[in-house]
């Protein structure tokens, strides 16, 4: 793809590994780091997570919710079928002790827990000369996902914001440019120059893959769109 118009490529040194330990490490002689991207808006204090002690001190009814949460994401991983998840319900053993009644109050508490974008359902047809397709299709917002992805918490070590260039030393002592990530291509380093300064690029990136529905379907396929943006480690 041809760079239209865009600034020339701005150099700046920097010898020695990433700065950044907990991301992955190749090992290359030089990496230079946009001069753009080193611009700090704010500072905020991150709250830890709870030790095991802080944890032991939470009130019971905290604790339990804690529990309740992991009995939830138990049954709803299970490899087994709704009938076989019901019966669990049905033991006398675990029928007061549970917060669900049944299945379906289980699933109904999981999708209460808005913690992903939201899904859009559209509804497609098409015409035929004898017969009429309908396509269910299920979105969601890249923006949002975009969004959603940058704040998870437990990625920030593995996420970059500034795009880096990265080059291995030949016998011959001539450099050689090496692409590992993302952050390391030179598009995103030519573009960083037209965002406002402060900005970021997040690139987004789609990828697809027939699938089978079910045994029972025939020859029916679907074709899931997967995204995800080129920030992350490409090793998550």
């Amino acid at each position: 793809m041809r760079d239209w118009g865009l600034p020339p490529s701005p150099v700046v040194s920097q010898q020695g590994e990433s700065s950044d330990p907990e991301l992955p490490v190749h090992g290359y002689a030089t990496i230079e780091t946009h001069p753009l991207g080193d611009l700090v808006l704010r500072w905020e204090e991150e709250p830890e997570g709870l030790s095991e002690d802080e944890y032991a001190e939470l009130p019971g009814e905290l604790v339990n919710q804690a529990q309740d949460f992991l009995l939830a994401e138990w049954i709803a991983n299970s490899t087994c079928t709704d009938a076989e998840r019901e019966a669990y319900f049905q033991l006398e053993k675990h029928k007061r002790n549970l917060p669900f009644n049944n299945l379906a109050g289980l699933y109904a508490v999981i999708d209460s827990y808005a913690q992903t974008p939201g899904w859009t359902h559209n509804v497609l047809e098409e015409r035929y000369e004898d017969h009429v397709k309908v396509l269910h299709v299920y979105m969601r917002c890249p923006v949002e996902t975009t969004r959603h992805l940058i704040g998870l918490r437990r990625l920030k070590k593995y996420i970059r914001y500034v795009p880096e260039k990265h080059f291995t030393v030949a016998l011959d002592g001539n450099r050689i440019q090496a692409f590992g990530e993302m952050w390391s291509g030179n598009w995103w380093w030519r573009i960083l120059p037209l965002i406002q300064r402060g900005g970021t690029a997040a690139p987004f990136i789609v990828m697809t893959n027939p699938t089978q529905l079910t045994a029972i379907s025939g020859d029916k396929l679907a074709w899931p769109v997967y995204g995800t943006i080129g920030n992350i480690a490409k090793g998550i």
